[in-house]
């Protein structure tokens, strides 16, 4: 779906002109493997951000220093 939102808005705006963010369900279990799907820019965060501990884990991932 990622992939179809990114090459839909490519037909009308450049690259550099739009993020993708995930709006679904995210939590500890999950963002990691949500960021580092093709095309998503970022993540939409809900009840987890309640939970301190569990979202300041979120906000500070790093998915590229992650593959380094």
């Amino acid at each position: 779906m990622h992939q179809f939102i990114f090459d839909y808005l490519s037909d009308f705006l450049a690259p550099s002109q739009f993020k993708i963010i995930y709006g679904g369900s995210v939590n500890v279990g999950n963002f990691t493997n949500i960021l580092n799907l093709p095309k998503v820019d970022g993540v939409l965060v809900g009840g987890v951000s309640l939970k301190p501990l569990e979202f300041k884990q979120i906000i500070e991932f790093n998915p590229v220093a992650q593959n380094d």
